[in-house]
């Protein structure tokens, strides 16, 4: 695991720690009734339909079997935590009781027990492929192969630029456009796959408020 921050879990451990999901066993201990299809329906909507479709469709399904999994390792949701985080009424926001950093807190103690690297303070500069295939990283100017490489770097709005660039609308509200966030945001992973031809689908893309 490479981290540009100090610290593992960048904007999430900084966050409310609210996880968005539908169908999950807090909900139905609530009595509350919802599913993934509805999420679905009410992201789209709130975007504007402005956003990849079947890409949404695979967040919200997949969601739940995230929150669960997030609650196997530890991470307490109490139910009156649970509440509507939308303008919808549907209560489908989940809060950790200690917010992002439990999340990220619980992420991180997961790794405890097994053959897991974390180097800190580190920024991945480029993807190494060969045949078509991507087989590692390099940082620092070292190559580090791997057998699978994932990509969890986050947004880019600590990156004017890349901002300017990919959400021109937001960019265009100036000093409006502000960001919450860690400063590590840069954008890496964008960059990193872009690099080797991988396409940016629906530019100009985000919701404003």
């Amino acid at each position: 695991v490479v981290e540009a921050g100090d610290r593992a879990g960048g904007s999430t451990a900084l966050s409310g720690g609210v996880f968005y999901a539908a169908n999950t066993s807090l909900q139905r201990k609530a009595g509350v009734v919802d599913d993934a299809e509805a999420m679905f329906r009410y992201y789209l909507h709130i975007n504007q339909f402005k956003v990849e479709s079947a890409l949404v469709r695979t967040l919200c399904h997949g969601a739940t079997d995230a929150f669960e999994w997030l609650v196997s390792l530890g991470v307490d949701f109490p139910e009156e935590n649970l509440y509507c985080s939308g303008v919808d009424k549907i209560r489908r926001g989940h809060r950790a009781r200690r917010h992002g950093v439990e999340i990220t807190d619980a992420l991180e103690g997961s790794l405890s027990g097994l053959s897991v690297d974390m180097s800190l303070r580190t920024r991945v500069q480029d993807l190494l492929v060969s045949d078509g295939r991507v087989h590692g990283i390099r940082i620092e100017g070292e190559p580090v192969t791997a057998n699978a490489v994932v990509i969890a770097s986050g947004g880019f709005g600590a990156n004017r630029h890349m901002l300017s660039e990919l959400y021109p609308t937001a960019a265009a509200q100036g000093e409006l456009a502000w960001y919450i966030g860690s400063r590590h945001s840069q954008g890496d992973g964008l960059r990193m796959g872009r690099g080797i031809g991988a396409a940016v689908t629906r530019p100009d893309r985000g919701m404003l408020l």
